[in-house]
């Protein structure tokens, strides 16, 4: 618009200012002449800083063997220790107060007060100076490291100890291995708020947490799952202080997010996706838009209309850069646009023009977007829970005829000419299609071409193209006649040896949510659903193992049941469901399902309301391919609600509001009316037929 503009990174680099951006506030903040602004631009930007100050006298960093090593004299000088240089063992002196090393030259055998401390690596000789590793500043001179390997930058600086005999000590309980936000994500627990400082170490790649005033009461964990081995912990050292030592081992160093709970008793490591900028090219007549991550990338696409957009989201991800608009207008696309949409899903919208087709290809950490004014493929198949939609491509305007053959249910559609396509069957086999066929016959000398679609018993088709048309469009549906063709997958949060929350008086979540399910399931069985249980005893099964069992039998819905905790004055009942974006294609509104869940409950336990709560990445919700609802019953932490959640009758009302709630989801949102009488469920027209059943 006229105006210069420049990265704010290069106010950083060139005026020597911290700069700070905020994303949500789109806040540019400029604060203090940074460390940097010592650097002296006409010598090599190779440079050692102890405590934030640059050491003189030609220091360099330098890598011996692929380790980080400094001057050895020059740092520890400037760290106050004394340095001598004992020649008949070749090896350095250094004395602190009531601190003595000793580090001898080609050998990892220090010695600290007259004890050998063996080391990774050994001190070395390097242009006539004695060099250390990095890593010993951090072990044995109490100092936090870090190494710019762009800039060849080294910085050492002293912990602050606090050896005040009054300094509370903590415990370090336990090491939990969390993937249920979307991110791996390591929490370091302890029993009273905790101080901590972090580094990284290089050959093997670690991430190192110490805690200082702190007691190790608890083990590490394996974890194996993407760039996270393990975790470790040690009692790093008890005197002058204690320290607590947790080693992250990382296949690849990659970007750790360190959040700190708002008590400060928990520490979570978090591990997201880091999606760098985005770039958008040309291939042939296709445009190409190409997303790369520190990890690979789980995509998800929705085409939205009013105006055209190509909606892609990236789970576990966030964005590197601050949000980004590309303009290209090119012949099918406008623009690109990034954002983050919440906390761990990574959002890229791409503007593109009428009519236009996408194909989308992941490798490893990849991801590319191509666009074209044709399909990528004769058929083009999306699929929805309980429908799909086809397009099928002759590439040029042709006459077509529909014709069902009712006993096999198969749909047929001759095109009056030879498609320039070769002859093959697709295998689907979902709760929809089971398979769709391209092959050539002729038909008074003429070749024709006959697209063939197998659909499921009590399919529907719809034709959404006329007689003559470039593209072939279809609809098809399931068409349940009954409660007897819908399948619903009744999940009992947690089980086995993951009990959920527990109550003060040791009632734990599991149970109470066990009982609720086998309720529920004895009245949709009455009603006449089919049902599926994801536990009937207690058992443990992993999120993936519940969501697994709902997809891979097409569930038409997905209920998990579950019961809340947080402190004694918190209470309700909250509903929790997946955000959608509503499109043409896809009209279920979940907030909209949420609401009947919410409402029915609400009524039906006389609880107070605690709302309705859009949960993106709640793993039961995220990976189920059905509608699903997850419903949290009260709160075990709340006296005056766990006493009523203990109560058989309260358990018992639970089920019933859970069933009028899917019956009532199916009969309002799905249109599927089988005329039954949603209050003989609250009455005993239902439970007559419950005993009948159990008898």
């Amino acid at each position: 618009n006229g105006r210069a503009f420049v990265p704010f990174s290069f106010i950083e680099k060139n005026f020597a200012y911290n700069v700070s951006y905020d994303g949500k506030k789109n806040q540019i903040t400029i604060g203090e002449k940074s460390v940097v602004a010592v650097i002296d631009e006409n010598r090599q930007d190779k440079l050692v800083f102890v405590n934030d100050k640059k050491v003189d006298g030609g220091t360099l960093p330098v890598v011996i063997n692929e380790k980080v090593y400094v001057p050895a004299r020059a740092v520890v000088e400037a760290l106050g220790y004394k340095v001598a240089w004992i020649a008949s063992e070749s090896a350095m002196e250094l004395t602190k107060d009531t601190a003595k090393i000793s580090i001898p030259i080609n050998s990892k055998n220090v010695v600290v007060n007259g004890k050998v401390s063996a080391q990774d690596d050994p001190a070395v000789l390097y242009e006539g100076k004695t060099h250390i590793p990095l890593s010993y500043a951090q072990k044995l001179l109490n100092c936090d490291v870090e190494y710019d390997k762009t800039k060849q930058i080294a910085r050492v600086k002293e912990r602050k100890v606090n050896n005040s005999d009054t300094a509370a000590e903590v415990n370090i309980t336990d090491i939990v291995f969390d993937e249920s936000t979307g991110f791996p994500t390591i929490k370091i627990v302890a029993d009273a708020p905790f101080e901590y400082t972090t580094f990284t170490l290089s050959n093997p790649e670690r991430f190192i947490i110490d805690i200082q005033n702190a007691v190790v009461k608890t083990d590490g964990k394996d974890v194996s799952k993407g760039s996270i081995q393990r975790v470790r912990i040690a009692q790093n050292s008890i005197s002058p202080v204690k320290v607590a030592r947790i080693v992250v081992d990382l296949n690849s160093q990659k970007t750790c997010r360190v959040v700190p709970a708002e008590d400060k008793k928990t520490l979570s490591l978090v591990y997201p996706n880091i999606i760098k900028p985005i770039t958008v090219g040309k291939e042939g007549n296709q445009d190409v838009i190409t997303i790369t991550g520190t990890d690979s990338s789980s995509t998800s696409v929705m085409k939205l209309d009013n105006p055209e957009r190509l909606v892609v989201d990236i789970k576990a991800g966030v964005h590197e850069a601050t949000d980004q608009t590309i303009n290209v207008n090119s012949e099918l696309l406008n623009a690109v646009r990034t954002g983050q949409f919440d906390a761990s899903t990574a959002r890229v919208v791409l503007d593109i023009k009428p009519d236009i087709y996408y194909y989308i290809e992941n490798k490893n950490n990849e991801t590319k977007i191509f666009l074209s004014s044709i399909p990528y493929d004769f058929f083009q198949y999306r699929k929805y829970y309980n429908y799909a939609y086809v397009d099928v491509n002759p590439n040029l305007e042709v006459e077509y005829q529909a014709e069902l053959d009712q006993e096999n249910n198969i749909l047929k559609i001759a095109i009056a000419k030879d498609i320039s396509v070769v002859e093959k069957r697709f295998e689907v086999n979902d709760n929809v299609v089971e398979y769709m066929e391209v092959k050539k016959e002729t038909v008074n000398k003429s070749v024709q071409t006959i697209v063939l679609f197998k659909m499921k018993q009590k399919v529907t088709y719809e034709l959404l193209s006329p007689s003559a048309a470039r593209l072939v469009k279809l609809k098809f549906k399931t068409n349940p006649q009954g409660f007897g063709d819908l399948t619903v997958v009744i999940d009992a949060g947690h089980g086995g040896k993951d009990p959920g929350a527990v109550a003060k008086d040791s009632t734990k979540e599991k149970d109470l949510n066990l009982d609720v399910a086998l309720r529920l399931n004895e009245k949709l069985k009455a009603i006449g659903f089919k049902t599926i249980m994801v536990r009937t005893d207690d058992t443990f099964y992993d999120l993936a193992s519940r969501t697994e069992l709902a997809n891979t039998n097409y569930a038409d819905f997905y209920m998990s049941i579950h019961y809340n905790s947080f402190n004694a004055t918190t209470k309700g009942i909250e509903t929790l469901y997946f955000p959608n974006i509503v499109t043409a294609e896809n009209d279920l509104d979940n907030k909209k399902m949420a609401e009947i869940f919410h409402n029915e409950t609400i009524n039906a336990l006389g609880l107070s309301s605690r709302g309705i709560t859009p949960r993106p990445n709640l793993y039961v919700l995220n990976k189920t391919k059905m509608p699903a609802i997850l419903s949290e019953l009260g709160f075990l932490s709340n006296p005056e609600e766990l006493q009523k959640v203990k109560t058989e009758e309260y358990r018992e009302m639970s089920a019933k509001a859970l069933a009028a709630s899917i019956v009532k989801y199916f009969r309002d949102m799905q249109k599927l009316d089988f005329g039954f009488d949603i209050q003989s469920i609250y009455n005993d027209t239902l439970q007559q037929k419950v005993n009948a059943t159990m008898r």
